[in-house]
Protein backbone atom coordinates (compact mmCIF):
# COMPACT_ATOMS: atom_id res chain seq x y z
CA UNK A 1 0.00 0.00 0.00
CA UNK A 2 1.76 3.09 -1.14
CA UNK A 3 0.87 6.79 0.70
CA UNK A 4 0.46 9.85 -1.32
CA UNK A 5 3.54 10.62 -2.99
CA UNK A 6 5.23 7.39 -2.82
CA UNK A 7 6.32 5.16 -5.13
CA UNK A 8 7.57 1.94 -6.21
CA UNK A 9 11.38 1.54 -8.22
CA UNK A 10 12.18 -1.60 -9.43
CA UNK A 11 15.69 -3.10 -8.81
CA UNK A 12 16.76 -2.77 -12.39
CA UNK A 13 15.31 1.13 -13.09
CA UNK A 14 17.16 1.77 -9.17
CA UNK A 15 20.74 1.12 -10.37
CA UNK A 16 19.58 2.55 -13.68
CA UNK A 17 18.62 6.08 -12.01
CA UNK A 18 21.32 5.79 -9.43
CA UNK A 19 21.20 4.89 -5.33
CA UNK A 20 22.80 8.28 -4.84
CA UNK A 21 20.66 10.56 -6.43
CA UNK A 22 17.58 8.07 -4.38
CA UNK A 23 19.39 8.22 -1.53
CA UNK A 24 19.17 12.28 -1.69
CA UNK A 25 15.51 11.95 -2.26
CA UNK A 26 15.05 9.74 0.21
CA UNK A 27 16.48 12.29 2.89
CA UNK A 28 14.36 15.04 2.08
CA UNK A 29 11.71 12.60 3.15
CA UNK A 30 13.32 10.90 6.30
CA UNK A 31 10.92 12.85 8.76
CA UNK A 32 7.72 11.60 7.20
CA UNK A 33 9.28 7.99 5.95
CA UNK A 34 10.28 7.76 9.93
CA UNK A 35 6.84 8.77 10.59
CA UNK A 36 5.09 5.94 8.82
CA UNK A 37 7.57 3.72 9.90
CA UNK A 38 8.10 2.71 6.12
CA UNK A 39 11.92 2.92 6.69
CA UNK A 40 12.53 -0.38 9.06
CA UNK A 41 14.73 -3.26 8.02
CA UNK A 42 17.52 -1.28 7.08
CA UNK A 43 15.65 1.47 5.55
CA UNK A 44 14.79 2.70 2.18
CA UNK A 45 17.67 2.69 0.26
CA UNK A 46 18.13 -1.08 1.06
CA UNK A 47 14.43 -1.29 -0.35
CA UNK A 48 14.87 -0.14 -3.46
CA UNK A 49 17.33 -3.21 -4.05
CA UNK A 50 14.02 -5.12 -3.40
CA UNK A 51 11.47 -3.03 -5.71
CA UNK A 52 10.97 -0.55 -2.77
CA UNK A 53 9.30 2.90 -1.98
CA UNK A 54 10.37 6.15 -3.56
CA UNK A 55 9.21 9.42 -1.22
CA UNK A 56 9.71 12.75 -3.32
CA UNK A 57 10.53 15.61 -1.43
CA UNK A 58 8.05 18.15 -2.37
CA UNK A 59 8.85 21.08 -5.13
CA UNK A 60 7.16 24.21 -5.21
CA UNK A 61 6.15 26.08 -7.98
CA UNK A 62 8.36 29.01 -7.82
CA UNK A 63 7.07 32.63 -8.34
CA UNK A 64 9.32 33.39 -11.37
CA UNK A 65 7.98 30.13 -13.29
CA UNK A 66 4.99 30.92 -12.55
CA UNK A 67 4.99 33.76 -14.29
CA UNK A 68 6.56 32.53 -17.27
CA UNK A 69 3.09 29.86 -17.11
CA UNK A 70 0.98 33.41 -16.82
CA UNK A 71 3.02 35.05 -19.16
CA UNK A 72 1.93 32.14 -21.98
CA UNK A 73 -1.92 31.54 -20.35
CA UNK A 74 -2.36 35.35 -21.32
CA UNK A 75 -1.46 35.19 -24.75
CA UNK A 76 -3.55 34.43 -27.61
CA UNK A 77 -2.16 30.79 -27.10
CA UNK A 78 -0.49 30.34 -30.54
CA UNK A 79 2.39 27.93 -31.43
CA UNK A 80 4.55 31.26 -31.62
CA UNK A 81 3.98 31.48 -27.61
CA UNK A 82 4.70 28.34 -27.30
CA UNK A 83 7.77 28.72 -28.75
CA UNK A 84 8.46 32.13 -26.73
CA UNK A 85 7.80 30.20 -23.68
CA UNK A 86 10.84 27.34 -24.62
CA UNK A 87 12.95 30.31 -25.39
CA UNK A 88 12.55 32.12 -21.88
CA UNK A 89 12.70 28.82 -19.86
CA UNK A 90 16.05 27.35 -18.73
CA UNK A 91 16.83 23.43 -19.18
CA UNK A 92 15.65 22.33 -16.05
CA UNK A 93 11.89 23.90 -16.82
CA UNK A 94 11.91 22.99 -20.68
CA UNK A 95 12.25 18.88 -19.18
CA UNK A 96 9.90 19.73 -16.39
CA UNK A 97 7.16 21.10 -18.92
CA UNK A 98 7.75 18.86 -21.75
CA UNK A 99 7.47 16.26 -18.57
CA UNK A 100 3.86 17.39 -17.80
CA UNK A 101 2.69 18.02 -21.31
CA UNK A 102 3.63 14.19 -22.79
CA UNK A 103 2.26 12.98 -19.38
CA UNK A 104 -0.58 12.52 -17.29
CA UNK A 105 0.54 13.87 -14.03
CA UNK A 106 -1.93 12.83 -11.54
CA UNK A 107 -1.33 9.32 -12.69
CA UNK A 108 1.73 8.72 -14.59
CA UNK A 109 4.97 7.98 -12.53
CA UNK A 110 8.19 9.58 -12.25
CA UNK A 111 9.70 7.31 -14.52
CA UNK A 112 7.30 7.81 -17.54
CA UNK A 113 8.22 11.56 -17.26
CA UNK A 114 12.05 10.79 -17.07
CA UNK A 115 12.09 9.09 -19.93
CA UNK A 116 10.15 11.44 -21.83
CA UNK A 117 13.00 13.83 -21.28
CA UNK A 118 15.42 11.31 -22.07
CA UNK A 119 14.26 11.38 -25.52
CA UNK A 120 14.63 14.89 -25.97
CA UNK A 121 18.48 15.03 -25.08
CA UNK A 122 19.09 12.25 -26.79
CA UNK A 123 17.67 13.51 -30.35
CA UNK A 124 19.56 16.85 -28.73
CA UNK A 125 22.72 15.39 -28.75
CA UNK A 126 22.55 12.61 -31.90
CA UNK A 127 24.23 13.26 -35.53
CA UNK A 128 21.54 11.73 -36.46
CA UNK A 129 20.29 13.71 -40.08
CA UNK A 130 16.45 14.03 -38.78
CA UNK A 131 17.71 15.74 -35.69
CA UNK A 132 20.50 17.29 -37.22
CA UNK A 133 19.59 20.91 -36.44
CA UNK A 134 18.09 20.43 -33.11
CA UNK A 135 21.33 20.84 -30.65
CA UNK A 136 19.89 22.02 -27.63
CA UNK A 137 16.15 21.25 -25.54
CA UNK A 138 15.27 24.41 -26.92
CA UNK A 139 15.22 23.52 -30.47
CA UNK A 140 14.30 20.03 -29.79
CA UNK A 141 11.44 20.91 -28.52
CA UNK A 142 10.40 23.68 -31.23
CA UNK A 143 11.26 20.98 -33.63
CA UNK A 144 8.04 20.48 -36.02
CA UNK A 145 6.46 17.80 -38.01
CA UNK A 146 4.40 17.74 -41.55
CA UNK A 147 1.66 17.19 -39.76
CA UNK A 148 -1.27 19.74 -38.91
CA UNK A 149 -2.08 23.05 -40.83
CA UNK A 150 -0.49 26.49 -40.94
CA UNK A 151 2.87 26.56 -39.07
CA UNK A 152 2.18 22.34 -38.68
CA UNK A 153 2.76 20.73 -35.26
CA UNK A 154 5.30 20.09 -32.69
CA UNK A 155 7.02 16.91 -32.56
CA UNK A 156 5.73 16.30 -29.09
CA UNK A 157 2.24 16.42 -29.62
CA UNK A 158 1.92 17.60 -25.94
CA UNK A 159 2.95 21.01 -26.63
CA UNK A 160 0.57 21.71 -28.92
CA UNK A 161 -0.84 25.05 -26.81
CA UNK A 162 -4.64 23.45 -26.68
CA UNK A 163 -3.03 20.56 -24.32
CA UNK A 164 -0.27 22.83 -22.82
CA UNK A 165 -2.55 25.28 -22.13
CA UNK A 166 -4.37 22.99 -20.09
CA UNK A 167 -1.53 21.82 -18.41
CA UNK A 168 -0.41 24.55 -17.44
CA UNK A 169 -2.85 25.88 -16.21
CA UNK A 170 -3.76 22.97 -14.11
CA UNK A 171 -0.39 23.53 -12.57
CA UNK A 172 -0.87 27.14 -11.61
CA UNK A 173 -4.50 26.76 -10.24
CA UNK A 174 -2.91 23.68 -8.19
CA UNK A 175 -5.30 21.70 -9.70
CA UNK A 176 -3.16 18.65 -9.71
CA UNK A 177 -1.92 17.90 -6.22
CA UNK A 178 1.81 16.45 -7.03
CA UNK A 179 2.36 17.52 -10.15
CA UNK A 180 4.84 20.14 -9.73
CA UNK A 181 6.72 17.99 -7.45
CA UNK A 182 7.22 15.27 -10.23
CA UNK A 183 7.61 16.89 -13.03
CA UNK A 184 10.57 19.06 -11.62
CA UNK A 185 11.79 15.85 -10.04
CA UNK A 186 12.29 14.60 -13.28
CA UNK A 187 14.29 17.31 -14.68
CA UNK A 188 16.43 17.24 -11.42
CA UNK A 189 17.07 13.70 -12.01
CA UNK A 190 17.67 14.33 -15.79
CA UNK A 191 20.18 16.85 -15.23
CA UNK A 192 21.82 15.16 -12.30
CA UNK A 193 25.79 14.69 -13.36
CA UNK A 194 24.99 10.77 -12.34
CA UNK A 195 21.85 10.89 -14.59
CA UNK A 196 23.71 12.45 -17.79
CA UNK A 197 26.70 9.79 -17.42
CA UNK A 198 24.09 6.89 -16.89
CA UNK A 199 20.95 7.89 -18.86
CA UNK A 200 18.60 5.79 -17.93
CA UNK A 201 18.22 5.14 -21.45
CA UNK A 202 20.10 4.23 -24.12
CA UNK A 203 21.61 7.27 -26.45
CA UNK A 204 19.49 5.81 -29.63
CA UNK A 205 16.47 5.99 -28.07
CA UNK A 206 14.31 8.78 -29.29
CA UNK A 207 10.52 7.80 -29.96
CA UNK A 208 8.31 6.38 -27.60
CA UNK A 209 4.31 5.19 -27.41
CA UNK A 210 1.89 3.83 -25.02
CA UNK A 211 1.50 0.66 -25.49
CA UNK A 212 -2.39 0.84 -26.37
CA UNK A 213 -1.79 4.01 -28.03
CA UNK A 214 -3.35 3.89 -32.06
CA UNK A 215 -0.01 4.63 -33.44
CA UNK A 216 1.70 1.52 -31.28
CA UNK A 217 1.11 -0.79 -33.90
CA UNK A 218 2.47 1.41 -36.04
CA UNK A 219 5.88 1.59 -34.72
CA UNK A 220 6.12 -2.29 -33.82
CA UNK A 221 5.31 -2.84 -38.27
CA UNK A 222 8.04 0.03 -38.86
CA UNK A 223 11.13 -1.67 -39.68
CA UNK A 224 13.30 0.89 -39.08
CA UNK A 225 12.12 0.65 -35.67
CA UNK A 226 13.73 -1.07 -32.83
CA UNK A 227 11.77 -1.76 -29.40
CA UNK A 228 14.30 -1.25 -26.58
CA UNK A 229 12.22 -1.44 -23.65
CA UNK A 230 9.09 -0.52 -21.67
CA UNK A 231 10.32 2.46 -19.32
CA UNK A 232 7.42 4.43 -16.92
CA UNK A 233 4.44 2.99 -19.30
CA UNK A 234 6.37 3.49 -22.28
CA UNK A 235 7.10 1.40 -24.88
CA UNK A 236 10.70 3.36 -26.30
CA UNK A 237 12.09 2.36 -29.74
CA UNK A 238 14.74 3.52 -31.45
CA UNK A 239 15.89 4.30 -35.13
CA UNK A 240 18.27 2.15 -36.82
CA UNK A 241 17.87 3.49 -40.36
CA UNK A 242 21.26 4.66 -40.51
CA UNK A 243 24.45 4.43 -38.44
CA UNK A 244 24.47 6.82 -35.67
CA UNK A 245 26.86 8.56 -33.10
CA UNK A 246 26.81 11.68 -30.85
CA UNK A 247 27.53 15.27 -30.04
CA UNK A 248 30.00 15.91 -27.54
Amino acid sequence: ALSKGEYVIEPEEAQRIGYSFLEQLNNGGKAEVDRRQAAADGGFINGYAEGGELPLAKIELSDVTKNKFNIFLKSRRKRADVEKLIDNMDDRERLAVLALAETTASKDPVESMMGVGQTAINRARTNRPSFAKVNDLASVMKQRTSRGSGTKMFQYDGLEPGILGKRLTEVVEGRVPGAVTKMFSAADNLLNPETESDPILPFDVMFYTKPDAPLAKDFEKNPKMRFVKNFGGHDYYALDAAPEGTRK
